[in-house]
């Protein structure tokens, strides 16, 4: 993927994170047992005991952000074959979309921030090379045009 890709799709997939989390803290509020870890006892590996209420968020993440990217998709083809426009004359299925969403708004955020450094540093070497470019020019010397006596012209 092109950085210009990436940098056009990333706010989108942020949106969608941010939406498909809203949906998940929907959930948690609905059902609190959702939102607070079980406390294992001494002797019990907190890994097991709270094993149940993670796989069911985990469930609710990918059923939530599945969901968000249907409806995100567009509305002029079947249900499986939805599509999200991802740039220009670009597109992505919704399954796929949906998906890459479920990592969440911290992983977008963090490419974001990555594809506007890369864009920067990107700009600031091509500023550095027109820098270059003018010193080279200035410290070359002035190009002068031969006398006209010495210029060769052809006969026919």
């Amino acid at each position: 993927m092109q950085l210009d890709s990436l940098s056009d799709f990333a706010p989108l997939a942020l949106a969608g994170s941010l939406a498909m989390e809203r949906l998940v803290v929907i959930a948690k509020t609905m059902f609190p047992w959702l939102a607070k870890p079980v406390v294992a006892e001494p002797g019990e590996s907190e890994y097991d005991v709270d094993q149940r209420r993670r796989l069911a968020v985990l469930g609710i993440t990918m059923t939530a952000s599945l969901v968000t990217a249907w409806l995100v998709g567009d509305r002029q083809s079947n249900w499986y074959m939805r599509t999200i426009a991802v740039g220009p004359g670009r597109t992505i299925n919704w399954l796929i979309f949906g998906l890459m969403i479920s990592g969440g708004s911290a992983f977008w955020t963090s490419i974001v921030s990555f594809a506007s450094a890369a864009k920067d540093v990107r700009r600031l070497e091509k500023a550095s090379l027109a820098v270059q470019v003018t010193q080279a020019a200035a410290a070359a010397p002035a190009f002068t045009a031969a006398p006209p006596s010495a210029r060769v012209v052809p006969t026919i």
